[in-house]
């Protein structure tokens, strides 16, 4: 599901908030007791539960940037909700 950028090997910041997302729901599910999480999902997980928006988030991410200059903002507004 998440994708980064596999050309300069780049972390995309929408890509670890939505891991991040992913790994809380997880966590939730399983009350904490039995999740294990490894360094990669222990950063995503620390990274997505310290934001406070979504939007804010992928609006200031690399791409989130790119749709704005496109006029694209209410795509990722819509993505984010």
């Amino acid at each position: 599901m998440c994708s980064g950028q596999l050309r300069n090997s780049r972390i995309a910041i929408e890509d670890s908030y939505f891991a991040g997302l992913i790994v809380s729901r997880f966590c939730e599910l399983a009350k904490d007791d039995a999740v294990e999480l490894d360094d990669s999902a222990s950063l995503a997980h620390g990274f997505t539960i310290s934001q406070d928006s979504a939007v804010k988030v992928l609006l200031s991410s690399m791409t989130g940037r790119r749709f704005i200059g496109n006029c694209r903002q209410n795509d990722v507004e819509f993505c984010a909700r």
